[in-house]
């Protein structure tokens, strides 16, 4: 029973010896470089037997010592001297090159200092700025019509197809005119007939006013009685209400010509138009030769391609801004690299209800014919153009307690300041600066670390 407790008793004392050790060789402190390693404080000697403490490890060559350091070491009542590492179990003090705190003492550390923080700055410029508005929207034909037939009947011929270019007055299909030819010819007889009877109505006036004039020389001369002067006064006015019908029957004659000259010339269809320019296209062809048509069906279209109209939609924002006059740049993504001059010429008055959207005319001049109708573009609108103006990326522009303004730097002290700026126009990732007025360079990239008065480190710059 004693010897098993003895020995529960040495196995006690060597884990505590162990745990000691343990928590001594956790408690070193790494020193700057140059500097030897010490131990934080005093340890007891438990780990040899009498309390003898641990020398330095020493060699000899031919008898003598290689290392100048001595350890006098005891009960545990010694002290160790050097600039190596000594570790001394016993209750003794360690003294070298160097205080070190005792054991359990926190270390003490140097603070350290925040860098400066590593900036790209670019310069402020001066220069044009504009406000643009992007729109997209169709091309349509400026003017565009529909050449039908005035009359029915069959297409004889066709002479243009889609595409072909046509002139003004050019005769651009036929129909059979047979049915229309004979009544133009009957017309023209019935006026030659009227017309001579007309001739002989007139005739017969002259005869009876002459013979009235003379029945009045007579009853003056009282050669024949009132009842006769009466009778040739009668025979007078007949024949003057004769010649009256005889020239209607003439103008209801001509009239019918007319009629029947224009059935037989809306045979023949012409394309004609009231504008100046003297050459279209044909957009469409409708019919073919052979086709039986009636009245007011279609034959083709005609286009006028010379200029386009740019349609496009506008919201509230844009509409505010708009006005007919201002100047346009037309993009076609079929036409990469191309752009094309147009005007603002119409804007509508109102705003569509269900859209919130209101339509804008552009005139987009199209002499080479390039762009067709029909075609998705792009309109770029010009608002307003600034001058000598400052101008910065609108990455420099930051918020800071609800503030917008740019970092300028010192580069003298290499700091930078927060100045609070008013933003004007925006165009393409530049914004003009309409106040302050600013010199110099302005953060644009890790402005997102800074507060006023930082420490910067000029990285490099930045595209202005």
């Amino acid at each position: 029973m004693k010897k098993s407790l003895l020995i529960a008793f040495i196995l006690v004392s060597a884990l505590s010896a162990y745990i000691g050790m343990e928590v001594q060789r956790r408690k070193m402190v790494v020193v700057p470089s140059g500097a030897p390693t010490r131990p934080s404080g005093g340890t007891e000697g438990m780990g040899n037997p009498g309390g003898v403490g641990k020398q330095n490890q020493t060699g000899t060559t031919g008898g003598a010592p290689s290392e100048p350091n001595r350890t006098d070491g005891g009960s545990g009542t010694g002290k160790t001297t050097g600039v190596r590492d000594s570790s001394a179990i016993g209750s003794g003090k360690t003294s070298g090159s160097g205080d070190v705190p005792p054991s359990g003492s926190p270390v003490q550390t140097s603070p350290v200092r925040r860098g400066a923080v590593s900036v790209e700055v670019v310069p402020i410029q001066i220069g044009t700025i504009r406000d643009v508005g992007n729109f997209s929207g169709t091309l349509e034909a400026r003017s565009q019509f529909v050449l039908s037939t005035k009359i029915a009947g069959r297409l004889k011929s066709i002479f243009v197809d889609a595409g072909d270019e046509v002139r003004k007055g050019q005769v651009v299909a036929l129909l059979e005119e047979e049915d229309y030819k004979y009544p133009y010819e009957q017309a023209v007889a019935d006026l030659e007939a009227t017309r001579a009877n007309l001739e002989d109505a007139q005739g017969a006036l002259e005869t009876s006013k002459r013979e009235y004039e003379r029945a009045k020389s007579l009853f003056e001369s009282k050669i024949i009685s009132a009842a006769e002067l009466d009778s040739y006064l009668n025979q007078y006015r007949k024949a003057e209400a004769t010649v009256k019908v005889v020239q209607a029957q003439v103008k209801q004659r001509e009239a019918a010509l007319a009629i029947a000259k224009d059935r037989l010339d809306s045979t023949r269809i012409v394309a004609t138009w009231e504008s100046e320019e003297p050459t279209r296209v044909i957009g469409e062809r409708f019919a073919n030769p052979g086709t039986l048509l009636r009245a007011n069906d279609p034959i083709c279209s005609v286009l006028d391609i010379s200029s386009l109209v740019g349609i496009v939609n506008v919201t509230e924002l844009g509409y505010t801004k708009i006005r007919p006059g201002q100047r346009a740049t037309i993009r076609v993504e079929i036409l990469p690299g191309r752009e094309f001059p147009g005007t603002v010429d119409r804007v509508t008055p109102y705003l569509n209800p269900s859209t919130r959207q209101a339509t804008v005319r552009i005139t987009v001049p199209n002499r080479s014919r390039e762009l067709k109708p029909g075609m998705f573009i792009q309109v770029e609108v010009e608002f307003a153009r600034r001058q000598q103006v400052q101008i910065l990326p609108e990455a420099c522009i930051v918020t800071r307690e609800d503030r917008l303004g740019v970092f300028l730097v010192n580069p003298q002290e290499g700091k930078v300041k927060f100045i609070p700026v008013q933003a004007g126009i925006r165009e393409g990732g530049k914004v003009e600066i309409l106040s302050p007025s600013l010199i110099g360079s302005v953060v644009i990239t890790g402005q997102h670390l800074l507060q006023d008065g930082s420490s910067v480190q000029v990285a490099g710059r930045g595209k202005p």
